[in-house]
Parts: structure tokens; C-alpha cells; sequence
């Protein structure tokens, strides 16, 4: 009994030691978020919540779950705000690009250079490969609110 307690022990540290740092696993709040596992979990924009307040300068928790399963599979994503009542055209602010998929659990940053206050559209850009094609485009998009931030 004592000898298989210390071989779990062992197995169970020496898998700990391989184990890489990401959001998913060091910052608490991210860690509490649900398990990506589609197509039974929620998928799209997890973080921030619809109507979320997000402040310029200041960090904020971004998280991405790609509803792609069985013979598809999520290659990148690009993050932006577009203006949510098609004042830019189909044009968008991006933040991040070529994310893949180990980063899409991670705090982002917008600036007021960047994007204007008030009512925006967080925007996710998914490139996807198909089922019987080579790759999609896909769009997933959360209202959210851009206020100024404290100089």
C-alpha cells in the first residue's frame, strides 16, 4: 500500500514538472472558467460577459472557445472592436492577431488609440479548417462598452 502511494506520488509530480504555464492554469479567475469541450460546452466569446464595461490601458480577461470538434480544427484567431451600428464598414480595430489556439485564454490590453469610447463590438476572426474544404473564416462577435481610462 505504501510503495504504490510513493509511485503515484512520483508519477504524479514528474507529470507536474512538464506541465507549461499558461492563463488557463496560473491566474485563478482564468482557471475558473469552463472547460473547452465542444461541441456540449459554450463556445465563442467566453470573457469578457455580453455588455461587459472594458477600460482603456487597463488589462482585461479575454477568452475564446472555438466550436470546432470531430474533423475540423481551430488554426488562429484575430481580435478587434468594431463599431457596432456600421459606421466603419466591415472594418475593425484589431488587438491581437495570429493568436493560436494555446493563447486564447489571456489578458489583453485596448488603448484609446486604438478604439473610441462607448458601444463597440468585441470581434473574434476564427480561421478554421473545413470539413471538406481547406479553411473558413468565421466571425463571432459580443457587446461590450470602451470607456476611457485614468491617465
Amino acid at each position: 500500500m505504501r510503495t504504490a502511494t510513493i509511485l503515484a506520488t512520483l508519477a504524479l509530480a514528474a507529470t507536474s514538472a512538464f506541465a507549461q504555464p499558461t492563463a488557463e492554469n496560473t491566474d485563478p479567475v482564468a482557471r475558473a472558467l469552463p472547460a473547452c469541450q465542444p461541441p456540449s460546452s459554450a463556445t465563442g466569446i467566453i470573457r469578457p460577459k455580453t455588455n461587459a464595461t472594458i477600460t482603456t490601458g487597463k488589462p482585461f480577461l479575454f477568452s475564446f472557445c472555438s466550436p470546432t470538434y470531430f474533423k475540423t480544427s481551430s488554426k488562429e484567431i484575430l481580435v478587434g472592436f468594431e463599431d457596432p451600428f456600421g459606421n466603419g464598414g466591415d472594418s475593425a480595430n484589431l488587438i491581437a492577431v495570429n493568436l493560436t489556439p494555446g493563447q486564447y485564454t489571456q489578458n489583453l490590453t485596448v488603448y484609446s488609440s486604438e478604439v473610441g469610447t462607448g458601444k463597440r463590438n468585441l470581434a473574434v476572426y476564427e480561421v478554421q479548417n473545413g470539413y471538406y474544404n481547406r479553411y473558413n473564416y468565421v466571425k463571432f462577435v459580443k457587446p461590450v462598452t470602451i470607456v476611457q481610462g485614468s491617465s
